[in-house]
């Protein structure tokens, strides 16, 4: 067994020149005071301490007029799509868990050709999210012959977002 002898004793090893050029000035950078005070910054608000009892009767009202909509949209896939990412956007998808989940699964064998490239891509994105297998060929109408996106569909600026979002997976 060989004794572990650090790399700095080593006689091979080169040393690096400590000198110190002042050839280069480093700018400093003044910048303004943060809006944020220490108190915002150093505060923990702890959700126990909030009292929601005269809201709630309000936030079930919210939640059923939500859960109306999922049955409303039942025969709209574009909406319902729409509707499920826009839930989970605002951090709502664990309180629709079952519907989103049944919302998705009626969707897997929808018919998504008439899909523009954003419904599409939302479409692709909810669906693989959500565990479900859902094929890339899906994105094969709006590839030119080099296999990028045509030129009409980068114009659309939403579309590219939602297809950048859909391709993270």
């Amino acid at each position: 067994m060989s004794a572990h002898i650090p790399l700095l004793a080593l006689p091979e090893a080169p040393l690096l020149s400590m000198e110190t050029t002042t050839d280069h000035v480093r700018n400093l950078g003044n910048f303004p005071s943060s809006t944020w005070s220490q108190v915002y910054t150093t505060s923990t608000l702890n959700v126990h301490d909030v009292d929601l009892s005269s809201e709630w009767p309000q936030i079930e009202e919210l939640k059923e007029k939500l859960g109306i909509k999922f049955d409303l949209y039942a025969d709209k896939p574009l909406q319902q799509v729409t509707l499920i990412d826009s839930i989970q956007q605002l951090g709502l998808g664990y309180l629709f868990l079952e519907q989103i989940d049944q919302a998705l699964k009626s969707m897997i064998n929808e018919d998504v050709d008439g899909y523009g490239l954003h419904q599409m891509s939302l479409y692709f994105r909810l669906q693989r999210q959500h565990g479900h297998n859902v094929s890339s060929s899906i994105f094969k109408k709006f590839m030119g012959k080099d296999g990028a996106l045509e030129e009409g569909f980068r114009s659309d600026v939403l579309g590219m977002v939602s297809f950048y979002e859909a391709a993270q997976l």
